[in-house]
């Protein structure tokens, strides 16, 4: 049942998990992060499973990523001032919630089960500051646990032939250039 809202800009972690695990993001409906989530999970499960496969598992990989940095690019008002990677932190995500789950069907110690399990809800966190940021220009405090060291412009740059500052999106108020005199 629908209360009248517009569907958030950016899908929450919630969301992303079950695309994580297999219960969204498998329909042409389906938000195109939740697509990419899902998909990036299935590259990584298939990887898991047989290492030398598939071929191209780094290339589909990095393609994903930029496809996701790509949209939140043209969509979010606030991507260009992102210092992260959205794609590189959804990536994280899906291998923080794939080793958690490993951990957790493999009987190991209690201890490494509920540290794998706190690394992937860090991720979960993460993601929700970083939706912060990109929607509404909420500043993040440094996350120095974060590898995402690499923004959405780099990847995009990487793998479409298309200038990302093109792509700037702003709040609909003017944008102040810097004064060269």
């Amino acid at each position: 049942m629908s209360d009248g809202a517009p569907p958030p800009l950016l899908p929450d972690w919630h969301e992303l998990f079950a695309a994580i695990c297999g219960h969204l993001g498998d329909t042409q409906d389906a938000h195109p992060i939740t697509q990419r989530a899902r998909a990036l999970a299935e590259l990584h499960l298939a990887h898991r499973d047989d290492p030398t496969g598939p071929p191209d598992f780094d290339l589909r990989r990095l393609q994903l990523i930029a496809q996701i940095d790509l949209w939140t690019l043209h969509h979010a008002p606030f991507a260009d001032t992102c210092a992260d990677s959205p794609g590189r932190a959804v990536d994280e995500m899906v291998q923080a919630h794939l080793d958690a789950v490993t951990a957790l069907f493999a009987e190991r110690r209690e201890d490494l089960v509920h540290r794998a399990w706190h690394t992937a809800s860090q991720h979960a966190i993460a993601w929700s500051d970083l939706v912060d940021e990109v929607v509404y220009g909420q500043p993040r405090l440094p996350n120095p646990e974060s590898s995402c060291g690499t923004t959405p412009a780099t990847h995009v740059q990487a793998f479409f032939p298309v200038d990302a500052d093109r792509f700037t999106v702003t709040s609909g108020q003017p944008v102040d250039q810097p004064d060269d005199s």
